[in-house]
C-alpha cells in the first residue's frame, strides 16, 4: 500500500495526463463540503475519501477546423467522431487509474463519462450518479461557464469529463481563481440552445469562499430532445444537423408528449432508413444508437470573444439541414420549405409533426 498521500496523489495526476488527458483535478469531502447530492462520494464507494476528475479534449487535430466546419455544415462526422472517441477515451481512463488504485491496495471507482444514470431517478432527468463538472470547478480543472459546462483556456468547453472515487486520502486539487475566468456571459451558448434549455437568469452556487455562476435551467429532456436529433429546427435561416422539425413547445408536458410519441419514434424510422453517420450508444432510446447533432453551446464557446463571434456567424450562415437519399444537405430556409411542402405525407411524418 501506498505510503504517502502526496506521492499517490502526483501518481494518479500524471497517469491521467500521460494516458490522454488535459487537465486533472482532485477532490475530497472536505473541499466539496456537501455542496450537491450528486457530489456525494459514498454514493459512488461507501467511505470514499477522495476523487480524481480529469478533462480529455475533443482530439488535438485541427480541432478547431472540425468545429468550423461542423457549424458551417460542412462536416457532420469528423467533429462527432472526436467527442464520442474522447468519451470513450476518458471511461478508459479512469478504468486504468481504478485498476492501478485497486491493485496498490485501496478500493476504487471508475464513474463513467456519460449515458449512465441513477436507476432510482425518473429516465426523463437523467441524473447521473457522480457531477464531473462540480467536481471538476472543485479540483481546479476548469471555470464554470454561463453554459453551466466546464470551460478551460485550452480547449473552451470542448472536453469531456470523467472520474475515479478512491478511499484512497489524497490532496485536493485548488479550483481556480474567478479572476481568470474568460466566461464574460456573452450568452452566445445560450443564443444557439434551440431547446430552450438554458434560461437567461442567473444560477448562483456559493461553496466555501467560492461563487459559482451559471445560467438556470429548463427540464432537462429539453436538451436530450434536440442535442440527439428528435428536432433540430425552430424557424430561422439555420438548422442544427438534424433534419427534423417536429415542435418545440413551451410547455415540458406537452414537449415530453411530442418527443416521446412522434419525435423519437419518427428517429428511429429514419436511422432505420438512412443509417446514421457515427454515433454513440444510449439506454434510453430505440435500437440504443444514436448521434450528436447540437452540441452548439459547447461548440460556439471559445477564450477569444472574437473567435466565439465568428463561429456564430458560422452557424447562422449555415443554412438548414434537409435529408435526400439518406444524404443531409444544408440549403437555404425557402429552398427547405419547398422541399418539405412537396413531400409526400408518408415521408413527411418522418420529420415533423
Amino acid at each position: 500500500m501506498q505510503n504517502h498521500d502526496i506521492e499517490l496523489t502526483e501518481i494518479v495526476k500524471d497517469m491521467a495526463k500521460t494516458l490522454g488527458a488535459c487537465n486533472v483535478g482532485i477532490t475530497t469531502n472536505e473541499t466539496l463540503k456537501d455542496w450537491h447530492f450528486t457530489t456525494n462520494l459514498d454514493y459512488i464507494l461507501e467511505g470514499a475519501k477522495s476523487a480524481i476528475t480529469f478533462a480529455v479534449p475533443f482530439g488535438e487535430d485541427d480541432l478547431n477546423g472540425n468545429i468550423d466546419k461542423y457549424l458551417s455544415k460542412i462536416n457532420h462526422k469528423d467533429l462527432e467522431k472526436q467527442k464520442v472517441r474522447a468519451t470513450t477515451l476518458a471511461n478508459g481512463i479512469a478504468l486504468e487509474i481504478s485498476g492501478l488504485i485497486n491493485q496498490i491496495g485501496y478500493d476504487a471507482e471508475p464513474v463513467h463519462s456519460n449515458f449512465v444514470y441513477r436507476k432510482e431517478s425518473p429516465p426523463e432527468y437523467r441524473v447521473p450518479p457522480l457531477s464531473h463538472k462540480f467536481l471538476a470547478v472543485r479540483g481546479g480543472i476548469g471555470h464554470m461557464g454561463y453554459s453551466g459546462l466546464i470551460i478551460t483556456k485550452e480547449y473552451g468547453s470542448s472536453i469531456a469529463l470523467a472520474s475515479v472515487v478512491t478511499t484512497a486520502k489524497l490532496k485536493a486539487t485548488k479550483s481556480l481563481a474567478e479572476i481568470d475566468n474568460y466566461c464574460d456571459k456573452c450568452k452566445l451558448c445560450l443564443t444557439v440552445c434551440l431547446a430552450d434549455y438554458m434560461i437567461d437568469e442567473e444560477d448562483v452556487e456559493e461553496v466555501d469562499t467560492d461563487t459559482y455562476i451559471a445560467s438556470k435551467k429548463a427540464h432537462p429532456m429539453r436538451c436530450g430532445y434536440v442535442c440527439t436529433g428528435s428536432t433540430g429546427y425552430k424557424g430561422g435561416k439555420w438548422s442544427t444537423w438534424s433534419a427534423a422539425r417536429f415542435k418545440i413547445p413551451e410547455d415540458d408536458s406537452e414537449l415530453i408528449e411530442i418527443y416521446q410519441k412522434k419525435a423519437i419514434p419518427a428517429q428511429f424510422e429514419r436511422n432505420l432508413k438512412n443509417g446514421i453517420e457515427g454515433g454513440f450508444f444510449h439506454p434510453f432510446y430505440p435500437g440504443y444508437k444514436i448521434e450528436y447533432t447540437c452540441s452548439l453551446c459547447q461548440f460556439v464557446c471559445h477564450p477569444q470573444k472574437e473567435v466565439r463571434k465568428e463561429r456564430y456567424k458560422k452557424l447562422v450562415n449555415s443554412g438548414v439541414i434537409i435529408e435526400e437519399n439518406g444524404k443531409r444537405l444544408a440549403v437555404t430556409t425557402n429552398e427547405a420549405d419547398e422541399i418539405f411542402e412537396k413531400m409526400p405525407i408518408e415521408k413527411k411524418k418522418l420529420y415533423t409533426d
